[in-house]
């Protein structure tokens, strides 16, 4: 077996340009992580509901009406009466309804309220202020640069297929 080539001086150079901006872009990265889940705590406790009753209000605006309590007990991994006080409360504070089930009579699916999905909207809505806020400050040769990099990023991890996963896991 041949031993590779040394690298040259200008391919080393690359190489250590390439590290340092990937370092950079982790530190980056990190510091807007921060800002972002201090912006998102706030919002968070600005929201009148458990933790436990926002995931289930997530799960029943992802389901798009076609929830079961039966269907929350088995995702969560509780009992059919603890998504049943779950229910109960979001219904009383206006979040949810429940509708009869055509299929079972005796389930009702589960919808969400617009005030329901308006709390789910304006949790996400307070990161994308951020971020909106920020870019509108950069100039516009940033913005194009940050655009360019961020296609490429884009482009790469499609073509590697990062962030598929099999719907029926």
């Amino acid at each position: 077996m041949n031993p590779s080539p040394a690298a040259s001086p200008a391919e080393e150079s690359l190489a250590a340009e390439r590290e340092d901006l990937i370092r950079r872009i982790d530190l980056f990265e990190a510091q807007v992580d921060d800002v972002r889940l201090n912006a998102a705590v706030t919002s968070l406790l600005a929201v009148p509901l458990t933790i436990r009753q926002l995931k289930v209000l997530g799960i029943i605006v992802a389901g798009g009406g076609s929830v079961t309590a039966q269907r929350l007990a088995t995702i969560l991994g509780v009992s059919l009466a603890t998504v049943s006080g779950i229910i109960d409360r979001l219904a009383e504070n206006g979040m949810v309804t429940r509708e009869e089930n055509p299929a079972d009579h005796r389930a009702f699916n589960l919808v969400a309220t617009d005030e329901g999905t308006a709390v789910l909207r304006d949790l996400m809505a307070s990161s994308n202020q951020l971020r909106g806020a920020t870019l509108e400050k950069l100039a516009i040769a940033d913005l194009r640069a940050l655009t360019q990099g961020l296609e490429a990023l884009g482009a790469l991890a499609l073509a590697e297929g990062y962030g598929r996963t099999d719907p029926r896991a």
